[in-house]
């Protein structure tokens, strides 16, 4: 199931919840500062790349850090889509029941808002209907405006796989 929310992720009871990272983990413009604890990695991870931790503060049990942005690369379309199939990837992989995602790749340094919920739309109505065993997907956004327009693009997604 697939459903959209204005909220708080921090607050969502999941398995697991996507927030936005760089390619040091470090936060990006409109991640939730209460999930963006202080993570390190070795080496910067590459745009579209997804790992996961512990979640050090929030309801949910573990983070999926999607990589949206270095420093060499900003973010971009084609980034956003493969940090999406990542993280839903990693989903899979861990067999996470549920799990609540912001609009990752939206805001003033990102995609318009727009794109990034088509591109949301599109990769998580892909990966949810080739899984055996779907999770339960809470997409949280921070206006009624947002909850409309990602809905919009759900619906077309889920009649164009029809």
């Amino acid at each position: 199931m697939i459903r959209v929310e204005v909220g708080d992720i921090a607050s969502y009871a999941v398995d697991a919840i996507v927030r936005p990272a760089s390619a040091s983990l470090a936060s990006l413009p409109g991640d939730d500062q209460e999930t963006a604890t202080a993570y390190h990695v070795r080496q910067p991870l590459d745009v579209g790349a997804a790992v996961v931790t512990d979640a050090a503060h929030g309801a949910a049990e573990f983070v999926i850090h999607a990589v949206l942005a270095s420093p060499e690369k900003p973010i971009f379309a084609g980034g956003v889509r493969l940090a999406l199939e990542s993280a839903m990837h990693q989903v899979r992989a861990w067999r996470f029941g549920s799990v609540a995602m912001p609009l990752l790749g939206s805001g003033p340094d990102g995609l318009p808002t727009p794109d990034a919920a088509s591109l949301l739309a599109e990769v998580v109505c892909a990966e949810t209907r080739t899984a055996t065993d779907p999770p339960d997907v809470c997409i949280v956004v921070g206006s009624d405006e947002d909850r409309s327009l990602v809905e919009a693009h759900l619906r077309r997604w889920l009649a164009h796989e029809s």
